[in-house]
Order: C-alpha cells, then structure tokens, then sequence
C-alpha cells in the first residue's frame, strides 16, 4: 500500500489535469473502473505511461474483451503468484527441491515497496526497475544476498517471457537494475561475516558430549561437508559402510548434483552405533538415516532448522554460542581446511561442485584408485581434526598419489 501522503500529492494533481482519465488508486496505481470491474495501468509517478496504456486497451477493455497483449490479466502480482504455483507443482512432482521456493518469497514485498504490484508487466520500464533496485539496496541485505534477489526476479521473467512460458513479452530492465560486482561482495565479507569456522577443539568437545543423533549430524558435516538439509536427507541406501573404503553416494539436496565422500572410521562407527542401538527398527518404508529424538522422520518443511537449533541448543550448554557459526558452519570448515588439496576434481565430488562433465563419469560406482583419492581428502581433514597439525593439503595418501 502506498503513503497517504503519495497519495494524496497525485490526487491533488490529477484535480489539476480534470482531463485525464485515470483515478488514484490507494495502492499508488493509476486504475479505471470498465465494466464492473478495476484496472491498473501503472504507477502514479509516470501518468504518461499510464496513459498510453490505456489508449492501447481502452477498445478492448470497454467491448468486454482481453487486449491482445493480455496486460489487463498479468499484473506483477498476479505474475509472481504464477510462479510460485509452478514451483509448487514441479516440487510435488520431485523436479525441484521444495526449499527453492522460499527464495521467491521475498519478491512480492520487495514489489509492493516499489509500489509496482498492481502495475501490468507490459508496463514495466527501466524506470521501474530501477526503483525495485532501490527498494533491494535500502533493505539492509547483504551485497551477495541482494545478488540472489535480482537473479531471481530475472528469473521469473525469464520463465513468463517467450523462451518460457509466454505469458509476457521481453521485460526491458535497463541499465540501473544491476547485480553487485564479485570484487564488492567479497570485500563485504571479509569487512562483515561472520566466521564461519569452527575450531577443532570446539568440535572435538561437542563431539564428546553430543548425543548419538546429534554425533551422526557433526561427522556428516566436518566429515562430508553437509549441510543440516543434506544430514536429514540422506537415506540408507546412499551409505556404503562395508567397503573396503567406505563412503557415500548422496546428491545434495540444494542442487542435485553428485556427491560422494570417502567416511572416516569414526564415521563409520558413529553411524553403526546409531542404526545399532538408536535409531527405531527399520518398520517402515522410512529409509532416512537420521530421525528426531522422538524416532521420528524430519519434516523436510524444516529443512534441517530443528537439528540446527538442536546444535545451537549443544553449544549454548557448552557455554560456546557464537554469532553466525551453527551446524552449517562445518561445511565452512570442511572446505576451508581441504582448500589447499591439490586435487580439484575429487574435491569438486565431495563438495558437490562437479560439473557435468564429472557428474557424467562418476555415475558408475569409482574405482578404487578413485575411491582412495576421496579417501586422501577425507585423512587431510581427519589428520587436522585429531592431530591438530596443519593442513598443507597434501595427506600421505595425496602425496603417494593414491
């Protein structure tokens, strides 16, 4: 909704301009009643526009029939709604990680404040956007997230436009609605992150005290580097703890793409002893690893945000809460302590980071060659966690060149 105060500065000029045929909208729209029924014709501050728009559909409009660039039906609004139904429904179908659509969310308020929700898309201008750039910079969100807001509204055109689903003509965004450079977003998070890495003793302590649901998660995450979506996600299956090396085989659940670590032996052991004598009989067709405490299966609503609070829960009785650092923040770790590892490719594996190409060629199961270049990766991490030297990425398995 519009201020009062912007409001009433339009209705006064439109008592000067009694020819105009448009009337105020509380909403900070120009709109025209046709038919029984409201129309909006864009912003207040750009009458012209508004104008044109109108001229173009009037004929349409007052003979009861859709103009054909179908502006009067997809209104901003109306257009996110779309998208929004149409993630829901590729998520039902298993096509979509059910998370991604908390990242559209946003945009709706981010529009209404740039007070363009009722506006026809066909409207939309450079002016516009600009104005919904505004709105992303003055929100107090971090340059990286602010990244992530624009490519997702360029996304949702995309997916209206004629190379989607043809709901809209080409939007013109013009040349202020802008993503932050990566020069910029890096700065920013040396200057304000939070740290994102925990120190080995901390995760040793909380290892010694943690009960067996909540040791399973730390492994997986310094071990594997998951992320608390991935620890709940994880089925039976994706667990191969009877190899020779053992290791998983689990995608990650944010971008489907393969991933496989080579576990440890504390791993390993941790997992058997939960399945062993904590986790509920296999009753059920339920085949995800990790359950609650009640030995029940984590709604994927929650996406991890139980266990995660259940970590910040393990940290504040250790008297160890920090800002910004929770159970996430062992991937953080993970990747930090492997950055120096010489072999990209396996690390891009673990990560999840492969490529298509990789992706491709690791569908069959690895060979063993394979299978102990992953476990090279996994003892750099094992050594600097239980010897506490540092990592020169370079394990005795690395540097033998298994």
């Amino acid at each position: 909704m519009a201020t009062a105060d912007y409001v009433d500065k339009w209705r006064a000029w439109k008592q000067t301009h009694p020819d105009f045929p448009l009337t105020v909208a509380p909403c900070g729209q120009w709109q025209k009643k046709v038919r029984g029924k409201v129309h909006y014709f864009g912003v207040l501050r750009d009458p012209d526009t508004a104008l044109r728009l109108w001229l173009k559909e009037k004929d349409y409009l007052l003979a009861g029939a859709r103009p054909p660039a179908y502006t009067n039906g997809i209104v901003v609004d109306e257009l996110l709604a779309a998208h929004i139904k149409d993630l829901d429904e590729r998520a039902a179908a298993g096509r979509l990680a059910p998370a991604t659509r908390r990242n559209y969310l946003p945009l709706v308020q981010i529009f209404r404040e740039a007070m363009l929700s009722q506006t026809p898309v066909s409207a939309l201008g450079p002016q516009d956007f600009a104005a919904v750039q505004r709105v992303i910079e003055k929100s107090g969100r971090t340059l990286r997230t602010q990244k992530n807001v624009i490519t997702s509204i360029r996304s949702v055109f995309n997916w209206a436009g004629p190379d989607g689903m043809g709901l809209i003509g080409r939007v013109s965004y013009g040349p202020r609605f802008v993503m932050p450079s990566l020069d910029d977003i890096e700065a920013e998070q040396e200057e304000k992150s939070p740290v994102r890495f925990f120190d080995r003793e901390l995760i040793l302590s909380a290892l010694a005290v943690a009960r067996p649901q909540m040791k399973v998660a730390i492994y997986l995450g310094i071990n594997c580097g998951f992320y608390p979506g991935d620890t709940i996600a994880i089925t039976m299956d994706h667990l191969h703890l009877d190899e020779p090396i053992p290791y998983h085989d689990f995608r990650r659940v944010k971008t489907k793409r393969r991933r496989m670590a080579s576990l440890w032996p504390e791993t390993v052991e941790t997992i058997t002893d939960y399945i062993d004598n904590h986790r509920r009989p296999l009753d059920s067709n339920e085949q995800r690893l990790l359950l609650t405490q009640g030995r029940q299966p984590y709604s994927q609503v929650s996406a991890g945000a139980k266990l995660s609070a259940s970590f910040r829960g393990l940290l504040k009785r250790m008297g160890q809460q920090t800002p910004g650092v929770g159970l996430g923040s062992l991937r953080h770790t993970y990747a930090t302590v492997i950055d120096q590892v010489p072999d990209q490719s396996m690390i891009d594996l673990t990560m999840g980071h492969t490529n298509r190409s990789i992706q491709k060629r690791t569908y069959r199961q690895l060979n063993l060659d394979e299978l102990g270049r992953l476990r090279g990766i996994a003892e750099v991490v094992r050594g600097w966690l239980f010897e506490g030297g540092e990592s020169n990425g370079r394990s005795p398995e690395i540097q033998a060149g298994i």
